[in-house]
């Protein structure tokens, strides 16, 4: 498997990894407005 492969799936990986966690937070954010 040639190295630009792995940065493409890592960089993949990455982006997924990111979007979870803002959507997470977000949710996190809506349902704990009282703070």
């Amino acid at each position: 498997m040639p190295l630009a492969d792995h940065l493409r799936e890592l960089r993949n990986r990455l982006l997924k990894a990111v979007l979870a966690i803002l959507v997470v937070t977000v949710v996190a954010m809506i349902y704990y407005k009282p703070i």
